[in-house]
């Protein structure tokens, strides 16, 4: 080849390399890279701190206008109007009574069998509500009794967690989070959790993970114990629990990849139990589409109202 003819080929060989070096980059950004670097977390790109902040904000909205409809109710209480009820925000829409719940719901004056445990009951309760998502909401003084119960429990997690102080059921001092952490980017959380030295202790955490060890489930099993180890470590005759780890929404499913491998993950999870001083808590089973706040990642005051029922439960608070 001359070089008149080299030159004259020579923006289509440099638009040529071009191109397949963009092409070279699409495809390395399309699957996990062969190690991974734990200290540079691909969580934020998944789950961004804005997305989260958006959840917090939504999880106020609720709070408020739940806040607003009490000092209504209680103000017509005390001037003999009639008031509507405290319903909560549309933005929850489960915590709102269904119309018409079914014929299988069980009436009020249905008979309880006399052999049916307190605990027996309130599951049943639970199945219930989530079946029928006709969700009771706690009234103060429930929700003062259920505090109560929490007293000397501490939760450890991520944005997850933080919505325990939104939507207004615990305080600061019962929830150390972290927006956008994986579990390995919580140390200074629990050692928070610990200086309270709680007796019992509860992680609960999110999808942050799943972008963080993209590369390997297994590495957020090894990660996990780690934490859970150091907790035990500290407080050696406190009880820990790890609920498992919640999926997307269905929708965000569809269109995240990434999110939707969250059961790779959980199936991790599981193995915290019964080898490690952790126990692991399925908590599926209350999840419903309804209950997802609009981002798909996390969940509505109605959501919480049932876990916390269920948390006491499974942890004999």
């Amino acid at each position: 080849m001359n070089r008149n003819n080299l030159r004259a080929r020579l923006p289509y060989l440099l638009t040529a390399a071009v191109l397949a070096v963009l092409t070279i980059v699409f495809l390395l950004s399309r699957r996990p890279v062969g190690s991974t670097d734990s200290s540079e977390p691909a969580g934020r790109i998944y789950v961004s701190e804005a997305a989260e902040r958006a959840a917090a904000e939504a999880q106020a909205k609720i709070r408020e206008a739940r806040q607003s409809a009490a000092a209504a109710s209680a103000e017509a209480a005390s001037s003999g109007t009639p008031a509507s009820s405290g319903t909560p925000a549309a933005s929850d829409p489960a915590a709102s009574p269904s119309a018409d719940p079914g014929p299988d719901v069980p009436s009020e004056t249905a008979s309880v069998p006399p052999a049916s445990s307190e605990a027996e009951l309130l599951l049943a309760s639970l199945r219930e509500q989530v079946r029928t998502l006709d969700i009771a909401l706690f009234s103060p003084e429930e929700l003062a009794s259920w505090r109560r119960r929490f007293d000397n429990a501490v939760f450890i997690g991520d944005s997850l967690s933080q919505a325990f102080i939104s939507y207004g059921f615990f305080d600061e001092d019962h929830v150390k989070y972290k927006r956008s952490a994986s579990i390995s980017q919580l140390d200074d959380q629990i050692q928070a959790a610990i200086d309270r030295l709680p007796d019992t202790v509860i992680f609960f955490t999110g999808l942050n993970d799943v972008s963080f060890f993209i590369n390997d489930p297994t590495q957020y099993y090894e990660a996990y114990l780690e934490k859970v180890n150091q907790v035990h470590s500290a407080l050696p005759n406190a009880q820990i629990f790890v609920i498992s780890l919640l999926p997307c929404s269905d929708a965000l499913a569809a269109s995240d990849y990434h999110l939707a491998r969250s059961p790779e993950f959980d199936a991790q999870l599981k193995r915290l139990d019964p080898s490690s001083p952790a126990r692991y808590l399925d908590c599926h089973w209350l999840v419903r589409q309804e209950l997802y706040l609009d981002d798909g990642i996390h969940f509505t005051e109605s959501f919480y109202t049932l876990l916390i029922q269920y948390l006491a439960l499974e942890t004999g608070l």
